[in-house]
């Protein structure tokens, strides 16, 4: 299910919150808890039915993992290892084994059919949360909680298909905590304005600017300088507003049920370097990289020479979790490289805008590989920003933003100044990408809401802002993060 529908804002999430407040008042708790994990499992499988049980049987597997090393504390060691093999063997056969197999055919000559396994929606998600959780259970360092916790901490719907990647200990004791069982009002309206402003992250900024790229990347051969600079600053904004707006939600809807959600962007595109952008960017998968992958291998503590491997190795993995293929791979290699680098050298004095802009062109390159479905299509994009001729597609891609806002102005200009239509177009496009400029030099929803200034100006925008996304959701797509 989707956030921006219908199905979610009109009933699905109205249903869940009256239902947990009202059990919850008549002193029901468990009946609560376990009625919230079996709207979150509704939420997860009306996508795909078949989904339940992959999301089901992690759970079970994991949990189970968590209970041998109750009953046999002495065999933490070996059942910690079983639990993190299979977590990995899940994720690599539903994600990585026909990457695995095209590669054994290229490399050894081979030809063995591709499975072309269908991705389970969420499953880096759910399968790195839990992950954290069976090596902290190895370490001692959590302790086994009962199923319906458990399965609350897994599958609580704001968090489940894309994040943020939440620890046990951010979640399970919220659950435990009766005071969290009650309405509260102001954690409510911070909620629905953190939620709106997402919604309107997603649907008015990030779908806008898909149909331009999207239809850019199809017709990628045409692309020159301009148009493959545009195209990829375009993108940059696409990929920030639409899994920003999506943890946004996550939070204000986590919000709502009174429950804290961790933050996953602090305005990354504000950062002077590459080390900074990552401590901004997706915050909890770089915590789980540093926590469950950097520090295990030695971290800094074993040399100059040891740190930058490590470091590698962390963005290496990144990139893979990013997406099985090379392009993603090759992404990882170059953000690890532009850390390694910003963590040698120290921002000159003086030349704070020289910084952001070499970080933040650095980072636009790097996007060259995200956004491509192959590493044929990076060279052809590539080709493109190094041939100068002309910029007339700007002009098309402008038009790529067929959306209904502008519809009697196209039929206007069409009408009585069909010359100016590609202007017009082209204007819309341009001020779009100014109003992105202008958002992310200011406050984000998390900073808006936690000074809870709610003037009369404030409740007309953010009305607003919901009407214009709610008429806009027959034309909405699904969350870009979901492909991952």
């Amino acid at each position: 299910m989707l956030f921006n529908s219908y199905l979610f804002i009109f009933i699905f999430l109205p249903i869940s919150l009256l239902v947990w407040f009202f059990l919850n008042n008549m002193g029901k708790n468990k009946a609560a808890q376990v009625f919230l994990v079996a709207m979150s499992i509704w939420f997860y499988a009306y996508f795909n039915y078949s989904y339940i049980w992959i999301i089901l049987g992690s759970c079970i597997f994991n949990f189970g993992c968590s209970l041998g090393l109750e009953k046999f504390p002495r065999a933490r060691k070996p059942i910690g290892i079983f639990g993190i093999a299979g977590n990995l063997a899940i994720l690599f056969y539903y994600k990585y084994f026909d990457f695995f197999l095209e590669n054994i055919n290229f490399l050894f000559k081979k030809d063995f059919p591709l499975f072309h396994i269908l991705l389970p929606l969420g499953i880096s998600f759910f399968t790195f949360q839990q992950l954290s959780y069976v090596v902290d259970r190895m370490k001692g360092e959590a302790p086994h909680y009962g199923l319906v916790d458990y399965l609350s901490f897994v599958t609580f719907f704001p968090q489940l298909i894309a994040g943020p990647i939440v620890l046990h200990t951010e979640l399970i004791p919220q659950f435990q905590d009766k005071e969290k069982r009650k309405f509260n009002l102001d954690n409510f309206t911070d909620g629905c304005v953190q939620s709106i402003l997402g919604l309107g992250k997603k649907i008015l900024i990030a779908d806008t600017l898909g149909l331009v790229v999207n239809q850019t990347y199809f017709n990628r051969y045409y692309l020159t300088t301009w148009s493959t600079i545009i195209f990829i600053l375009a993108y940059a904004f696409e990929l920030y507003f639409d899994f920003s707006g999506y943890c946004d939600i996550a939070m204000g809807v986590g919000k709502m049920f009174n429950f804290t959600i961790p933050a996953n962007f602090d305005s990354p595109y504000r950062s002077r370097s590459m080390k900074e952008f990552w401590n901004r960017w997706h915050i909890t998968l770089s915590r789980f990289f540093i926590t469950y992958v950097y520090i295990p291998l030695g971290g800094s503590k074993k040399g100059e020479k040891r740190k930058l491997i490590n470091t590698m190795i962390v963005f290496l993995l990144s990139g893979l979790w990013h997406g099985a293929s090379w392009n993603y791979v090759a992404w990882g290699f170059l953000n690890g490289l532009g850390v390694i680098f910003s963590s040698r050298k120290k921002e000159a004095s003086g030349h704070k805008f020289l910084s952001w802009l070499g970080c933040f062109s650095y980072f636009l390159f790097t996007l060259i590989f995200f956004r491509s479905e192959s590493m044929q299509d990076v060279g052809i994009i590539l080709k493109g920003l190094f041939n100068p001729v002309g910029i007339k597609f700007i002009y098309d891609m402008a038009q790529y933003m067929d959306i209904p806002e502008l519809y009697v102005f196209r039929q206007a200009f069409q009408l009585f100044l069909p010359e100016y239509q590609g202007m017009v177009y082209l204007v819309a496009f341009l001020l779009l990408m100014l109003l992105c400029i202008i958002l992310l030099r200011g406050k984000n929803p998390e900073q808006f809401v936690k000074e809870g200034k709610y003037t009369k100006k404030t409740v007309v925008a953010l009305s607003v802002i919901f009407i214009w996304s709610v008429i806009s959701l027959s034309g909405v797509s699904t969350f870009l993060y979901f492909n991952f």
